[in-house]
């Protein structure tokens, strides 16, 4: 017997569909900094915008910015779990 996970719905009750997006910003000197391929969940009801990370995404988001800004990763990458 398998157990199916329930899939996550946003606010509204509809399920969230799970996508990829690019993270950009940039520094006070300018820099700009992109983690691309970063999955997220959103919800696709019209008039309904909700998002979701998890926080283990958050979190190895926030490790590759470390990097990045400390110059031993690139100015732009692809997302991979380091957590």
């Amino acid at each position: 017997m398998g157990i199916v996970a329930e899939k996550i719905r946003c606010r509204c009750g509809t399920p969230m569909q799970e996508i990829v997006k690019d993270i950009s910003w940039s520094d006070s000197n300018g820099n700009k900094y992109t983690i691309r391929n970063v999955p997220t969940l959103c919800c696709n009801k019209i008039g309904c915008y909700e998002e979701y990370t998890s926080s283990g995404v958050q979190i190895n988001v926030s490790i590759l910015a470390d990097e990045m800004r400390k110059g031993t990763l690139p100015r732009t990458v692809e997302y991979e779990e380091r957590f």
